[in-house]
């Protein structure tokens, strides 16, 4: 079910990003092994014990067009699929498609 959830994203276009290269030749320097690796060797049970909690919707429905009998659709083209209008199925018997756009509201604390 998660993969059909379609997640609507804060625009981080317009974050200034730091200059990080004193961490990457700390990192260097002290010869660190990768997340993955760690994940993979040390955590590798981590979701047994701890698993992932589900962040229940913000908001869930049709995006429908106030000018034309239009929903958003994807045509069951998944998590990346780009997305085009087609007649609102809610108004169509015997139509297919994914028009139910689910969307979640991650709060990020930053420092």
């Amino acid at each position: 079910m998660f993969a059909k959830k379609t997640i609507i994203e804060q625009n981080f276009r317009l974050t200034n990003p730091r200059n990080v290269s004193k961490q990457l030749e700390l990192r260097e320097y002290l010869e660190c092994k990768p997340f993955k690796w760690y994940m993979e060797t040390v955590a590798f049970d981590v979701l047994q014990h701890y698993p992932p909690v589900p962040i229940p919707p913000f908001a869930q429905g049709e995006i429908r067009s106030m000018a034309a009998e239009l929903c958003i659709d994807t045509k069951h083209g998944g998590m990346q699929a780009k997305f085009g209008l087609d007649l609102c199925l809610k108004d169509q018997s015997g139509r297919t498609g994914e028009q139910v756009i689910t969307m979640i509201c991650l709060f990020l604390l930053l420092n």
